[in-house]
């Protein structure tokens, strides 16, 4: 017989992210879980306020009502339709519970093919020159070299600045990754793109909110754009954002699960 339950989170950020959509110091959330008795599979959903996916209030009354059917109740499971975390949320700790009960982690689960590690970025701390010095050291103490900044969450003349010294720090072989969540006009788009030209950057996520605005911002400045959060808020016109994106960010809440 197969378990469900739903427990909630909140974790604070040892540093506060600033991002275009406002500062994030905690993540709050619910784990789900899948049990057979002797094994368990762990799934999490995490919304964010003003992001896609749901909020938590709705993930959490759905994630509710589906606990409840596989409990053996009548809940009502109709609001996963349109919360993708949520969906996201069961189809991991289902994938992880059946890897468990063959005895092999997740990724092997999924693809035989499956490396034993990945490659990741770390998304740096802007807040101040020292605070960036600070995290560019943690994440190069681990091996990484690629790196990420959230940008258009602080005056465009900073935030060159900034990348400015991200790159000084870093020095010429490692990537720099920008993502402005949407929160730049065209125009500042350019603007910014142009004073970090020296910089290299590798690509820039969400640089307007309007994804039509991309190609006029690749174009002049030459910087690739990556699609993200416009993918979930726009399921509708995949196509389009495709057309106008260079890189594709896909996040497994957003898409509804593996």
């Amino acid at each position: 017989m197969i378990t469900a339950a739903v427990m909630p989170f909140r974790i604070g950020l040892r540093q506060p992210i600033a991002t275009a959509k406002g500062t994030i110091g905690h993540r709050e959330g619910l784990f789900v879980t899948l049990s057979d008795g002797d094994h368990t599979g762990w799934g999490e959903a995490a919304p964010l306020p003003g992001w896609p996916g749901g909020t938590l209030p709705a993930v959490r009354d759905a994630l509710a009502g589906w606990a409840d059917v596989v409990n053996g109740g009548d809940g009502d499971v109709r609001a996963l339709a349109d919360l993708p975390i949520a969906r996201a949320a069961i189809d991991m700790a289902r994938a992880d519970l059946r890897a468990r009960q063959d005895g092999v982690v997740l990724a092997a689960a999924l693809s035989p093919a499956a490396g034993s590690t990945v490659a990741v970025n770390a998304l740096v701390d802007a807040a101040s020159p020292t605070a960036l010095e600070a995290s560019v050291r943690a994440a190069a103490e681990h091996g990484i070299g690629t790196f990420k900044m959230k940008v258009a969450a602080q005056a465009i003349a900073v935030e060159v600045e900034r990348v400015q010294q991200l790159r000084a720090l870093i020095g010429p072989a490692a990537a720099i990754r920008l993502d402005a969540n949407g929160g730049w006009s065209a125009t500042d788009a350019e603007n910014a793109l142009a004073g970090m030209a020296s910089s290299d950057i590798e690509f820039i996520e969400e640089p307007t909110a309007d994804p039509a605005e991309w190609a006029r911002v690749r174009s002049r400045r030459g910087v690739a754009v990556a699609a993200d959060e416009t993918l979930a808020h726009h399921p509708d016109a995949v196509s389009d954002v495709l057309a106008v994106a260079d890189v594709v960010v896909l996040k497994v809440p957003l898409v509804g699960g593996v």
